[in-house]
């Protein structure tokens, strides 16, 4: 992908879901090399995410887990504490895929942040209110 050339996986097209419905999505959740540091914040997060969305997914890979929602496999992914090398390029290929990528606030100028949301777009919103309820403190 770049910048205005849409996103390919071998050559085909690809893009993000048309599910539209919380209860309905696949969410990825990363954690920090770090995340001992925040357990109590994290656990927090899991808790009140879980049951709000149909399945949530921790792989390991913020990269290959923003290439899974630009190619409609998940609705959104989010991660707090995360430096910008390892999200610029997954997130370029997001919105070329169709997606939006914000901060947690909701700021389109997201990459110097640290706390970053990926979506299909038509849940953006939604996950962003889900994320401001579970993760108060950032």
């Amino acid at each position: 992908a770049w910048k205005g050339g849409k996103a390919y996986l071998n050559d085909e097209q690809i893009r993000v879901s048309d599910v539209r419905d919380v209860e309905n999505s696949f969410l990825q959740l990363e954690l920090p090399y770090n995340y001992q540091d925040y357990r109590p914040t994290i656990e927090h997060a899991l808790h009140e995410l879980y049951g709000k969305v149909s399945s949530i997914r921790i792989n390991g890979s913020s990269a290959m887990s923003l290439c899974y929602v630009a190619a409609g496999r998940f609705e959104g992914w989010m991660e707090a504490y995360i430096g910008k090398w390892d999200f610029s390029a997954g997130a370029l290929i997001v919105m070329e895929a169709g997606g939006q990528v914000t901060d947690f606030i909701g700021n389109e100028h997201f990459i110097d942040g640290h706390h970053i949301v990926a979506t299909n777009g038509y849940l953006h919103q939604p996950l962003l209110q889900l994320v401001k309820a579970a993760l108060p403190k950032l």
